[in-house]
């Protein structure tokens, strides 16, 4: 059996990304369907990285704006106005931190794809039996099992994390944490995060 027949009941999982199927089925041989499958984890890769640079910048933003509001330049309805921006930011990055993940775990997904993919051209290349080749197969299924039950489990946590939309009480307790917090250079960014949320 062929290399391209045994990979074929791999990508009827539900773990393979839609656009890697649609490159399997096109693929003539297992070659093109590295090119492939490594054409689309480079999307993914560019993907995640702009997603990553939205992030960082969205939390300058919310430094910034925190500064502001512990300077105490501005009257009640100027933080407010701030407030409201930091908490859509932070909304923002809820939102990001789902796609990161997803973008994450696909580019991991589609790089074991491959390395598996090629793994068995070089066992196919020396010899090695269609028995053990397939045995190599059901290991690489139990794998991607593993995975889908870690993306279902990380996808009910995200969604649990997503702020909702800010009202007075928020807007106060913000405030009030912002303004109590000492502004120390250097300090943790991830120990604020936890502070706030």
């Amino acid at each position: 059996m062929e290399i391209m027949d045994k990979l074929a009941r791999l990508f009827q999982r539900p773990e393979i990304p839609p656009e890697a199927r649609s490159i399997f089925q096109g693929a003539r041989d297992p070659a093109q369907l590295r090119e492939g499958l490594d054409a689309l984890r480079a999307r993914n890769e560019i993907n995640l990285q702009e997603h990553e640079e939205r992030m960082l910048s969205l939390e300058g933003g919310i430094e910034k704006y925190e500064q502001q509001v512990r300077e105490n330049g501005l009257g009640r309805e100027g933080q407010d106005v701030i407030l409201r921006r930091v908490l859509r930011m932070r909304k923002e990055m809820d939102n990001l931190k789902g796609l990161i993940t997803i973008y994450d775990d696909n580019t991991g997904l589609l790089l074991n794809l491959v390395a598996r993919i090629q793994e068995m051209e070089a066992k196919k290349a020396i010899g090695v039996s269609e028995g053990d080749i397939d045995s190599f197969l059901e290991g690489v299924d139990a794998n991607f099992q593993d995975y889908r039950h870690m993306r279902l489990a990380g996808n009910d946590a995200d969604r649990s994390r997503v702020v909702q939309a800010a009202d007075r009480k928020d807007l106060d307790e913000l405030r009030m944490r912002i303004l109590t917090q000492q502004a120390v250079p250097g300090s943790s960014r991830r120990q604020r995060d936890v502070e706030l949320e």
